[in-house]
Formats: structure tokens, sequence, C-alpha cells
């Protein structure tokens, strides 16, 4: 019997460090749960905000590349050829930004 109560004891005793590790584990885990979310919160919003500036500046970049080639569609043949070398650049350099 004396040995069956000191089991018992011992269970109890070990069952409440136990718990008192859950707690600190928990009050430990709870924080850095919260800053891993804000963290990937930030990020996400990093993101987008980067991918929300290309988007607007590729179609930026789209619309003045319609206004030259409306440009150079008025230009004479001659004076065409001199610009259309660095027009075609540009053109080029959209392609790539696009991918």
């Amino acid at each position: 019997d004396t040995i069956a109560v000191k089991n018992v004891t011992s269970a109890q005793d070990l069952m409440t460090k136990l718990q008192v590790l859950l707690e600190q584990e928990t009050a430990y885990t709870e924080p850095n749960k919260a800053h891993i979310r804000r963290s990937l919160k930030s990020r996400q919003n990093y993101v987008s905000v980067q991918i929300e500036r290309r988007r607007a500046n590729a179609l930026l970049f789209c619309l003045k590349l319609e206004e030259i080639e409306e440009l150079l569609e008025k230009l004479h043949a001659s004076k065409r050829a001199k610009v259309q070398q660095c027009y075609f650049t540009l053109e080029e350099f959209d392609i790539v930004m696009e991918n």
C-alpha cells in the first residue's frame, strides 16, 4: 500500500510538473505565433504592393509605347527610320517586363 501511495503521489507530482511545462510552452509559443502571423501578413502586403506597382508600371509603359507608335506612324519614312530602332529596343524591354 505504501508503494502504491508513493506511486500515486509521484504520478500526480509529474503531472503537475508536466502541466507547468505545457503552460510555459504555450506562453512561449502564443506570442511567437502572433509574431509569425504579423510577419507573414506584412510580407504578403509587401508582395502585393510590389505586384501592383509592377502592374501599374507595365500598363504605363504599354500606354507610352502606344503613344510613340502613333507618333511614329505620322512621321515621314526617313525620319521614322531614325527613331524606330530606339522604339524596337523599348518594345523588346516591354516583352522582358511581361515575362
